[in-house]
């Protein structure tokens, strides 16, 4: 018996051919996906270096300045005192303390 013209089988070839053509766009932008949501969290995480890094150099720069005033307080007598007097909210023997009053709120000077 002989099979008409429009029944004839489809190559195995030719249906893994539709396969993957079908396929491939998904494939393609799964992958143009991942890699953009790479290039998306690599900007990120320089972003968050960037920051950390300033901020370490802020803080080094703040305790080099703690460390000169520590020395200041160690080897000056009178750091020493004038430091401890800031924190006790003292007067020394020699210095005048001056109070203002707390501006009062709606009243225009």
């Amino acid at each position: 018996m002989r099979r008409s013209p429009t029944a004839l089988p489809v190559p195995r070839r030719t249906v893994l051919l539709r396969i993957l053509l079908l396929l491939a766009p998904a494939a393609a932008g799964l992958v143009a996906w991942g890699w953009w949501s790479g290039i998306a969290a690599l900007r990120e995480t320089r972003s968050e270096l960037h920051r950390l890094l300033e901020r370490r150099t802020a803080l080094e720069n703040a305790n080099r300045e703690l460390q000169r005033q520590l020395a200041g307080v160690r080897h000056d007598r009178e750091a020493r005192a004038r430091a401890a007097r800031e924190v006790l909210q003292v007067a020394g023997p020699d210095e005048v303390v001056v109070v203002l009053p707390s501006p009062t709120p709606g009243v225009m000077q």
